[in-house]
């Protein structure tokens, strides 16, 4: 126990030349150095974190991870803190969910959940820019094909029970199998055993070791909405009132390849015939503008929630 904390200590330890952590208000745009190796695009709400290539071939656990941790089952590492990378995450509006978890009863994993992601990798090859999704750096162990989808969610670690933040101590920065200090995990289980590991690294694609990178993070949802009922089934965003059509058309403007999607609040004590009402309009929109509510829409109770971006702030 003693050694893992002198190592984490190390790790995250600040050097006189190491340039100050001072979070970037939400006002300034473009992009900003929001701690050392983590850049925010306020313009494009997403986060940029240092990397670079450190596994060519073998069996996987992770795509990204922290320094001394991981590096021999992991095509990255990323020299930026795990906390601070859950924090700029936050601040673009991205919303944690859980890790995947063990149940000692049901003796089975439950899969990790979270705000959907999408990832790019962009490096410089042969005086050319790059840019790829990490699925084309790794293949099935079975097929030798790169997997066809990795649906990859904002887990968001854990705090310790003994205190610390769990993909700090960890390395977990970005998982491909199971574990319950994951700060991006896949949403589908996969076994971290060393006999069931399911990916690969490309060595066919995967570029030198040591070549530097950036590992970009942003929502899978574009645009992405936050809509209040309010009495009597209106709808309210932003401080503005809207109807059913005016939100279709935010949902529909600007679109590129990510999905569009609705997140509707209601506070309890409203009408349930007024809330019943109003998201079967919602719904019905949606399904006029051909995009399934079931994938782009979830309705929640509004209520005051703790903000998990400033547990274990330095």
């Amino acid at each position: 126990m003693g050694s893992a904390i002198l190592l984490l200590a190390t790790r995250w330890t600040v050097h006189a030349d190491d340039p100050p952590y001072v979070p970037v208000p939400h006002s300034m745009y473009g992009i900003r150095e929001f701690a050392p190796g983590i850049r925010i695009d306020w313009k494009a709400k997403a986060i940029e974190i240092d990397a670079r290539v450190v596994l060519r071939e073998g069996p996987l656990e992770l795509f990204a991870c922290s320094p001394q941790t991981r590096e021999h089952e992991s095509i990255l590492s990323v020299s930026a803190r795990p906390l601070h990378i859950f924090q700029a995450m936050g601040l673009i509006g991205l919303e944690a969910g859980s890790p995947a978890r063990y149940d000692e009863q049901q003796d089975r994993w439950f899969p990790a959940g979270g705000e959907p992601l999408d990832l790019r990798v962009q490096w410089r090859e042969d005086g050319r820019d790059r840019a790829i999704g990490p699925v084309a750096w790794m293949v099935e162990k079975q097929t030798g094909k790169p997997p066809e989808a990795l649906r990859w969610v904002f887990a968001g670690s854990l705090m310790r029970e003994e205190g610390g933040f769990g993909a700090d101590a960890d390395g977990t920065v970005v998982c491909v199998v199971d574990f319950d200090s994951a700060l991006i995990a896949l949403s589908v289980p996969h076994s971290a055993d060393d006999a069931e590991l399911w990916l690969t690294a490309n060595s066919k694609e995967v570029p030198p070791v040591g070549t530097r990178c950036t590992l970009s993070v942003r929502s899978a949802y574009h645009p992405k909405l936050e809509v209040e009922i309010a009495a009597g089934g209106a709808f309210r965003s932003a401080g503005e009132s809207l109807n059913a059509g005016q939100i279709g058309d935010l949902l529909t403007r600007n679109r590129d390849d990510r999905t569009p999607f609705l997140s509707v609040w209601h506070h309890p004590n409203l009408a349930e015939s007024d809330v019943t009402r109003a998201v079967r309009e919602l719904k019905d929109e949606l399904r006029h503008r051909k995009i399934d509510p079931v994938v782009s829409m979830s309705v929640r109770l509004k209520k005051r929630e703790a903000k998990p971006e400033d547990a274990g702030k330095d």
